[in-house]
């Protein structure tokens, strides 16, 4: 598993998760993203959401389906501090990446049984 941002807060409601996380410039996921201007690319975006998305939405099927609505607004980048807000149901999980400026990021990750 790739090093995950630490968590600041956690708000919880009854499907939905929000995280503070703190993007910090050790993270190893900036190596190569890149040395002027270092960024968190999209793959670790959705990895993040992905397994922080299992670790509060455990009953989401083991398997990757799709990807759909995936947008890229805004560069995340060390010390950065996001909301990683998700929302899980039995075979979906969307995510958002925001802060008080807008959105850096969203998407809809769809999952079924092996």
């Amino acid at each position: 598993m790739n090093p995950r941002p630490q968590v600041v807060a956690t708000t919880r409601r009854s499907s939905a998760v929000d995280l503070e996380l703190l993007i910090g410039a050790d993270l190893p996921q900036f190596v190569g993203h890149f040395a002027e201007a270092p960024m968190v690319a999209g793959l670790v975006q959705v990895d993040w959401a992905i397994g922080f998305g299992r670790d509060h939405f455990p009953q989401l099927p083991p398997r990757f389906v799709s990807i759909s609505a995936l947008k890229f607004m805004r560069v995340i980048q060390p010390g950065d501090r996001p909301c990683l807000s998700l929302t899980g149901d039995d075979t979906a999980l969307r995510f958002r990446y925001w802060d008080v400026r807008g959105d850096f990021s969203s998407g809809d990750i769809a999952f079924a049984d092996a």
